[in-house]
């Protein structure tokens, strides 16, 4: 049922792009790095229209008689979802339709797992992974015929977004149905989303869909886990996890959609049975203390209690005994059980829950689902961090790496980039992982970078600001002990050097029993204020990590968008930015920069003009799945002379080593050829325009250089 756990264990929380305490207290409480959390039960909190094909072309209706539902077009202007585009937005959608740049609805199923009507609601707005959640309506009525639950609620996205959902829940032959829609608070209302549940009509006769077969694990990875040929394994637990048949794997984006904390999950919808492997650093020096601290943070950060009467239960896990204990959460429908065991200085904790009066069955499948998990070496867990850590440096790890470009910063091969703010900063090597976060506002850059090895999370965050250095660290300590509530106290203090210059810190712990340290580092130069908060389990704070992150960071550079340098009579023009060049020009020409070709989330366009020769390159990104070749192909012919007649079919070939097509055509003007190559998450397109017979017209003789 997506996110089983409470809200309060997916850590990641939104980023608002509209002031500093806002950004602090998303900081103090998230596991930032972790990638976006993948779609829950509920419906998708990205409130924007995919880019992806609709359902069939002229569909304006999808009728599912096994499911007994028909979803009709809400509106002319709405478009109807395939069932694959759907599914990719939200595991459990069955149907959906979007109003482009305003508002969406889903359909969504999945079997009812013997939980109540007012169960299964409560269970979906406790794992709801939107931020500061408020309930606006919750009332019973009838719904087409069919006793249901009216919910209208609002919560903060991932994006920084504050958006309300209506969502009719009700159940049928075994399985739950939620009709949802969703759209940003000041754009639509809980009236303006009925269109959708209106568009929805529950057909006569029973639900006859059985519940999905488990997903087969797809072959992927991160930098802490890998998933091959059906086999996932976790350098961070020292597991290996195999699913048996009738049981789905979860990995990365779904395991930390169920617990921020999470390495590696597996579930059996059969008897609605879940279980997560968790693993973190010890902060005791004994095994004995580390485990109790483990088994207390788990509770705490959970809201979990413990059933002292409840006898335990005895299971083998990785080649040993392991002793599980029977705990409750009162607000859920949900019983638990959990292990924790400690080795080689790290805490393993598997965690296990089913609904409540479903305990016999469905812990008497948990041995299955335990004997998948197999302990790793030593040996393998290390060659298989370095192995992902190389993957990541590589071009095929830049989704993994997270690599992004916005108007006003980039991050591309672990270094951000920052020209308004005048500000760099570089991934320490090793296990680190970042991912620049969404921001609405180019005064406001912010980096979520983790250490799995040391638990060590945080954000650096880059705004203007006004005033002095010691106003600016006061008003973000201040904002920070707020977010984090009673009992928190500073344990330290000084001054530092972050970013090239003065800068003052504060190290704080956390009130309660297992107290959290962070430490929180300011600096000011050229209005440009730059905060590092670090956070890690009290008392083995890594500060040598943390120091790490703040040695990295450079503030007040100046760096020219491009950079020229002549070598004899040939040029070479630098656009470090956009990590690219342009060699063996013919020198003394004319350079133009054009900032903004004015299509993707960032671009960079530039023409030379030497001679007869016209040579031109784009850079082109975005941040959506909109097909990125037509943005630059688009954006480089706006710098060519207006031609005629279509875009001639490309050829493919290979461009030093890359796969990149070519375009030519002739103009009044010349031969005009145009090459296009892909190096995630940007596409360029260089250009030249001469007469025939131009040596820059040479077959392979294209300047283009990308750079690392």
């Amino acid at each position: 049922m997506g996110a089983l756990l409470p809200a309060r264990a997916l850590l990641a929380r939104s980023l608002s792009a509209l002031s500093l305490p806002a950004a602090l207290h998303a900081a103090a409480h998230a596991q930032p790095a972790a990638a976006p959390a993948a779609a829950p039960a509920a419906a998708p909190a990205a409130p924007a229209a995919p880019a992806a094909p609709a359902a069939p072309a002229g569909a304006r209706a999808v009728t599912r008689e096994d499911l007994a539902f028909r979803l009709r077009a809400p509106a002319p202007h709405w478009r109807l979802l395939s069932a694959e585009e759907a599914a990719r937005l939200s595991p459990i959608a069955v149907a959906g339709a979007v109003e482009p740049g305003k508002s969406f609805g889903f359909v969504l199923m999945e079997p009812a797992r013997g939980l109540g009507l007012e169960e299964y609601a409560q269970a979906l707005i406790q794992s709801s992974p939107l931020g500061e959640v408020t309930v606006e309506v919750a009332e019973a009525l009838t719904y087409q015929g069919h006793e249901a639950l009216r919910l209208v609620y609002s919560g903060d996205t991932e994006q920084g977004a504050r958006s309300r959902y209506l969502s009719y829940v009700l159940l049928r032959d075994g399985f739950a149905f939620q009709v949802s829609a969703g759209g940003k608070v000041g754009e639509v209302t809980a009236e303006s989303l009925e269109v959708f549940a209106r568009a929805v009509d529950l057909l006569a006769g029973p639900v006859r869909g059985a519940a999905a077969a488990p997903r087969a694990l797809a072959d992927g990875q991160e930098l802490t886990w890998r998933a091959r040929a059906g086999r996932a394994e976790s350098w961070r637990a020292r597991v290996s996890l195999t699913p048996p048949p009738g049981w789905e794997a979860q990995v990365g984006e779904a395991a930390r959609a169920l617990n921020a904390s999470a390495e590696l999950g597996l579930s059996r919808a059969d008897v609605g049975l879940s279980l997560l492997v968790r693993s973190s650093r010890c902060a005791a020096p004994t095994p004995e203390g580390c485990a109790a601290w483990a088994r207390g943070d788990a509770l705490e950060e959970l809201e979990l209690v413990a059933d002292p009467s409840a006898a335990r239960l005895a299971l083998p896990l990785l080649g040993a005994p392991a002793a599980f204990e029977a705990l409750d959460r009162p607000s859920t429908p949900f019983s638990y059980l959990l292990h924790t065991r400690v080795e080689g200085g790290r805490a393993l904790q598997v965690l296990a829950w089913c609904v409540r009066g479903q305990e016999e069955q469905a812990w008497a499948r948990l041995a299955e689902g335990l004997g998948a998990l197999s302990p790793l070496s030593e040996a393998r867990a290390a060659a298989l961090k370095a192995e992902l850590a190389e993957a990541l440096r590589a071009d095929e790890g830049a989704e993994g790496r997270g690599d992004a470009l916005r108007a006003h910063a980039s991050w591309l091969r672990g270094e951000l980039r920052s020209a308004p703010l005048r500000a760099r900063w570089r991934l320490p090597a090793g296990g680190w992982r970042a991912r620049l976060l969404p921001s609405g506002a180019s005064a406001l850059t912010a980096l979520a970078f983790e250490a799995p090895a040391f638990d060590l999370s945080g954000r650096l965050t880059l705004t203007r600001r006004g005033g002095g250095l010691t106003e600016a660290h006061r008003e973000a300590l201040a904002a920070l002990r707020r977010d984090l509530g009673a009992g928190v106290e500073v344990v330290a203090e000084g001054e530092g050097a972050l970013g090239g210059g003065l800068s003052l810190w504060s190290e704080l712990r956390g009130a309660g029993e297992r107290p959290r340290r962070y430490r929180l580092h300011t600096a000011l130069r050229d209005g440009v204020a730059a905060y590092v908060l670090s956070a890690a389990p009290h008392p083995s704070f890594p500060t040598s990590a943390a120091l790490q992150v703040e040695q990295n960071l450079a503030l007040g550079v100046s760096a020219a968008p491009l950079a020229t340098r002549v070598e004899g009579e040939r040029l070479r023009v630098s656009a470090r930015e956009m990590r690219f060049e342009l060699r063996d020009l013919p020198a003394g020409g004319a350079l133009e920069l054009h900032p903004d070709g004015g299509v993707g989330e960032a671009s960079l366009s530039l023409t030379y003009e030497a001679g007869e020769a016209l040579v031109g390159a784009v850079a082109v990104a975005h941040t959506s799945r909109d097909p990125l070749d037509p943005l630059a192909l688009e954006a480089a012919r706006r710098l060519l002379p207006p031609t005629e007649g279509p875009t001639p079919a490309p050829e493919r070939l290979w461009l030093r080593g890359r796969e990149a097509r070519r375009l030519s055509w002739v103009t009044p003007e010349g031969v005009a050829a145009l090459y296009i190559v892909r190096r995630a998450p940007l596409v360029y397109a260089y250009f030249v325009l001469a007469p025939a017979g131009h040596p820059l017209l040479a077959a392979g003789a294209s300047p283009l250089w990308l750079l690392d």
